[in-house]
């Protein structure tokens, strides 16, 4: 029986009252937003690796190379040394860690949008089901967040340098500047504006009815 059809019957046999029906839904595959969240999410893993393994960040060189100490400064302070030192390692491992993340994130999407196979559900486990929403922010967040602390370290090891010589930044630090804006402001928005929306058609759909006619057996009859 159709739904206009269902719904035909029951105005018949009500009246004034209404009560919400939660309506079955078919197995769906991606919704629009999803497969924009897993495309953003290529995009910016993408740009992410590219940006950490070219060599044009500042002055010719790359991420992984050079002296981390500013000529303009020319640090002969041990501690000063020392803690320009210690913010290079952490700028090599949390870059380090972000490019691993970023690889095993471009498969995730790779996955996510010619692999998926989403559960059946209804309204009510609308909420509830799987969906590769959450799962790619659990991935990505992080990604993101790891190379913004390694591309921020890269910029306060060499902030004198590039107050004097704007110039001299490469494309790969600006590339670096994208990935991470990609990840962590890009993606969070699109997931959120999705969530948003689904929630306004979450609303179960209201037919009338009396309750004369939830016990009138001619009623329930139309109704099978």
């Amino acid at each position: 029986m159709s739904l206009k059809r269902h719904l035909e019957k029951l105005w018949l046999c009500g009246g004034a009252g209404r009560v919400p029906v939660n309506m079955p839904t078919a197995c769906v595959g991606l919704s629009g937003a999803e497969i924009l969240e897993a495309t953003v999410g290529m995009l910016g893993t993408l740009t992410l690796m590219v940006s950490a393994l070219t060599s044009h960040w500042y002055d010719g060189m790359g991420l992984w190379e050079g002296d981390p100490i500013s000529k303009q400064t020319g640090d002969t302070n041990q501690t000063a040394a020392e803690t320009t030192k210690q913010v290079r390692a952490a700028q090599l491992v949390f870059t380090g860690l972000s490019i691993v993340m970023a690889a095993a994130s471009f498969c995730l999407c790779l996955v996510t949008l010619f692999g998926w196979t989403p559960p059946r559900r209804t309204q009510e486990t609308r909420r509830t089901a799987r969906r590769p929403g959450p799962l790619l922010l659990a991935v990505l967040l992080p990604t993101g967040l790891f190379f913004l602390l390694g591309w921020a370290s890269f910029t306060w090891q060499r902030w004198e340098d590039i107050q004097n010589n704007r110039t001299s930044l490469g494309y790969s630090y600006w590339m670096g500047a994208s990935a991470w804006t990609i990840l962590l402001v890009i993606l969070p928005a699109s997931y959120l504006i999705d969530e948003c929306s689904s929630v306004e058609h979450q609303k179960p759909i209201e037919v009338p009815y009396t309750s004369s006619s939830v016990l009138d057996p001619e009623c329930l009859g139309m109704l099978q």
